[in-house]
């Protein structure tokens, strides 16, 4: 007589059991489906590698969460970008402790992208590390903003202090309500 492994754990589970086993599937499911891009590494391993990355990690890099898996986090940073940030999150790992920072990370299509990642360290009963958890943002769109608004805010600064330039300043009515000294 042949039963099937529902009915075989129906069998062997209590009503609490069966109860935790679907709350671990809800969460895991939760997980997944994150709107962010979540990345769980392993510490107690060299190179302390991924072993876990939801659905909007795979969409943000392009890679599935098999090529990721078992790769170290730093991988996909990017070379040509910001090596003092990388430095940061690679000091963050090995000094247990959290991070927030921008860094260029490549997609599997070699595009570039402006991740923001958010490292922190999960610890088991007794204090010690067992492993990171990275949410990541891609902010590029942010980050093209914030330099354009630098560099205009430049420019009118600029415009602002050459005196061969009169400039005033009207508010939505038309009335002059600051100027430059010319």
């Amino acid at each position: 007589n042949h039963c099937s492994i529902h009915e075989l754990l129906d069998r062997w589970l209590s009503i609490d059991e069966k109860y935790e086993i679907e709350k671990l599937a809800l969460f895991a499911n939760v997980l997944q489906e994150m709107p962010v891009s979540l990345i769980l590494t392993e510490v107690n391993q060299l190179d302390t590698p991924i072993i876990y990355a939801n659905r909007e990690c795979e969409i943000q890099t392009g890679y599935s969460s098999n090529e990721l898996l078992g790769q170290s986090l730093d991988k996909f940073l990017s070379t040509s970008g910001d090596q003092s940030a990388i430095e940061s999150l690679k000091n963050a790992v090995l000094e247990s402790r959290t991070c927030n920072l921008i860094v260029q990370t490549d997609r599997k299509d070699g595009r570039q992208f402006e991740n923001e990642i958010d490292l922190k360290p999960l610890f088991d009963d007794y204090g010690h590390v067992t492993h990171f958890v990275a949410v990541q943002y891609d902010v590029t769109s942010r980050e093209i903003l914030i330099r354009e608004s630098e560099l205009h805010r430049t420019e009118l600064s600029s415009l602002l202090k050459d005196p061969s330039n009169a400039v005033l300043i009207a508010d939505n009515e038309g009335r002059y309500i600051d100027c430059n000294a010319v």
